[in-house]
């Protein structure tokens, strides 16, 4: 809509990023709802500018999502997760869902496409 209010139908790239994360949380918490899990949702961040898109506690696992619109993840897109595992009470499981088609990992994150994404955390709470 607020596409059309501009005339412009080319997204931009800040804009591809808050849609990409509106939809994977979305298609999350989705997930955790038809499978009746009891589960908080909530975010990190640090003053010095780390952050995390997604913490997920359910069923005495916690996970720390990232979520990139890039096919394209390295090192430097773990930072926020590094910071949050270093804080975080439990050990969580880490992970960046991007664009990509791909599954692999960087260190202790798995980095997944989306649908790989959703049937990670699917197994994880059953």
């Amino acid at each position: 809509v607020l596409n059309s209010l501009l005339g412009s139908y080319k997204v931009s790239a800040e804009r591809k990023g808050l849609l990409f994360e509106t939809l994977v949380i979305s298609s999350i918490r989705n997930l955790l709802l038809s499978k009746a899990a009891q589960f908080q949702m909530s975010t990190y961040r640090t003053t010095a500018g780390g952050d995390v898109d997604l913490i997920l506690n359910t069923n005495d696992i916690e996970m720390a999502i990232e979520i990139k619109a890039s096919s394209n993840i390295g090192k430097s897109d773990l930072t926020g997760l590094k910071s949050f595992s270093e804080v975080s009470q439990e050990k969580p499981i880490k992970i960046i869902i991007y664009m990509g088609e791909y599954s692999r990992k960087i260190d202790d994150v798995a980095i997944l496409p989306l649908n790989q994404a959703i049937k990670f955390i699917c197994q994880q709470i059953t």
